[in-house]
């Protein structure tokens, strides 16, 4: 069976945009201890954790991105209804966010006077929300779309901080980012059958299936509200 061209021009159409929101989705860096920030070119972001133990941290943590784009064109052509020329324009808005809720570990390796190296390990879950309008009319396809992804990341990290005292730190971080990304959407189709001399129903079956493993490098700014570093 020959895929038709219009199922060809929908897997491009979905790779392209299953690749662009795992890139979205990669642009993290998240925070570190108690409190803690990240200053950054990507997603700036803060989480919070509870020491458990001088060398074991759990956390939470929280970054969101919002994006729009805007593109509008402006031509002249002949208006048969009218027989005159006529000005048109055409409008195309897309708006979204990203959501990166995500819980992790910290784990402090060793102590040489005022600094503490560590490792962390994470795992975010991107929450996508996307809108497409063209030309004031919403495409419910680009919306059904972003629904039906499916991605996850983790990240594995090592770093060290300098601490001022038992409850400000500076420090950086170096690691490993792995995002992994799915979407699956069925049609309905139709094949031509010769010995029958008819057209027969069938489903069309779309997968696509997507990995990023960028590496990171960030600056943190720390702060220990409730056990300082011992």
């Amino acid at each position: 069976m020959t895929i038709k061209k219009s199922f060809k021009s929908k897997i491009v159409y979905r790779t392209v945009m299953l690749a662009l929101l795992m890139v979205g989705a990669t642009l993290t860096s998240k925070a570190q201890v108690a409190f803690s920030v990240s200053p950054g070119l990507g997603l700036n972001s803060a989480y919070v954790g509870y020491n458990v133990s001088p060398k074991f941290m759990p956390f939470v943590s929280f970054q969101y991105m919002g994006f729009s784009s805007n593109y509008t064109s402006s031509y002249t052509d002949w208006d048969f209804d009218n027989n005159v020329a006529k000005n048109f324009t055409y409008a195309d808005k897309v708006t979204g966010s990203i959501m990166l809720p995500g819980v992790g570990v910290k784990y402090f390796l060793a102590n040489q006077n005022k600094i503490k190296t560590y490792a962390t390990l994470s795992v975010t879950k991107p929450i996508i929300s996307a809108k497409y309008e063209e030309d004031g009319v919403v495409n419910e396809e680009v919306e059904d779309l972003v629904k039906s992804v499916k991605s996850l990341g983790t990240e594995v990290g090592f770093g060290a901080e300098y601490f001022f005292d038992n409850n400000f730190s500076i420090g950086g971080e170096f690691g490993f980012r792995m995002l992994s990304g799915s979407l699956e959407e069925r049609y309905d189709d139709e094949y031509y059958d010769p010995n029958q001399g008819e057209y027969i129903a069938s489903e069309s079956v779309y997968t696509s299936k997507g990995s990023l493993n960028p590496t990171y490098t960030k600056f943190t700014l720390n702060f220990y509200f409730l056990r300082g570093a011992k």
